[in-house]
């Protein structure tokens, strides 16, 4: 399938810095659904207990520049992009941002070592198996 004209997707997998509380990551997820809205971003955030997976998409200059403020965030460390590149469709269309935390603190290392087709693979596995907590 051709790509979407302008529509670009970017994976990441960061680490929760360590004097940061676990509880904030629902604030973050809310407050990344308000700012996608406002972007015209849509994507889904998986949290393990210890490390974050974000799967983004829309356009590249609104990804990238939100990427650039993800990377720049201490409340995460290890930020580590996986996957970029124009994208053939939304993935999130019903939502700006979708949230799971799936609580095992291991589900989320595999992708740590993945990139490009097999890392969007291995967190399309993830995406299908997880409860959407916050949409």
């Amino acid at each position: 399938m051709p790509s979407a004209p302008g529509l670009f997707e970017l994976m990441y997998v960061s680490t929760l810095a360590p004097d940061e509380d676990p509880g904030i990551v629902a604030a973050i997820a809310a407050h990344a659904r308000l700012a996608n809205e406002m972007l015209g971003v849509t994507g889904l955030l998986v949290y393990d207990g210890h490390r974050f997976a974000q799967h983004l998409e829309g356009s590249e200059e609104a990804v990238t520049a939100l990427y650039a403020r993800i990377e720049a965030d201490t409340r995460h460390t290890a930020v580590n992009l996986r996957h970029h590149g124009a994208c053939g469709h939304r993935r999130y269309p019903q939502f700006s941002m979708g949230f799971s935390d799936i609580g095992n603190a291991s589900a989320l290392q595999e992708l740590e070592g993945l990139s490009g087709a097999a890392a969007l693979a291995a967190f399309a596995g993830i995406r299908n198996t997880v409860e959407l907590l916050y949409i």
